[in-house]
């Protein structure tokens, strides 16, 4: 998945995410999001994740989510990689802690280590994404007050 987004109010009983409710992929690399963004806010009882739900094989690079989660949840994807080592979450991946509320990238399954959680001025600081390699010649935008888009849509909400 790549260059994608959404913006979005969800309620649901289980297995929620800002842009998978689960990622269950049988390629050997599992399911791969780049270059996307989640926000608005999802409620539920299990399995919340401000990208994805549940996953059982993931790699996630160039992401950022601001999701606002009620429920068991993680910051990235709460219930992740039963089929190990096929998870990855970039460090140059991003949550706004403010917003998200979750308290790890990952709120059950492996440490996928990566990921980073950062306060408000720092997650719409465009320069926080260009000293982590976000490409803004080509993918992103930079949004006043904002976090980046992706390039030819609107600044979110």
């Amino acid at each position: 998945i790549d260059r994608c987004f959404a913006i979005a109010s969800i309620e649901a009983s289980s297995v929620v995410g800002g842009l998978l409710g689960e990622a269950d992929a049988t390629a050997p690399e599992g399911v791969v999001i780049v270059n996307s963004y989640a926000a608005g806010s999802l409620d539920a009882e299990n399995d919340l994740g401000g990208v994805v739900g549940r996953a059982k094989r993931l790699a996630l690079g160039a992401v950022h989510t601001s999701t606002a989660i009620t429920g068991r949840s993680g910051s990235f994807c709460f219930t992740a990689c039963s089929e190990a080592p096929v998870c990855f979450i970039d460090p140059a991946c991003f949550w706004h802690k403010g917003a998200v509320g979750a308290d790890d990238d990952v709120g059950t399954g492996d440490d996928l280590a990566g990921g980073n959680d950062l306060p408000q001025a720092e997650f719409f600081d465009t320069a926080t994404y260009v000293a982590a390699a976000w490409d803004f010649a080509g993918v992103w935008v930079a949004a006043a007050g904002a976090a980046p888009v992706l390039d030819g849509l609107p600044a979110q909400p």
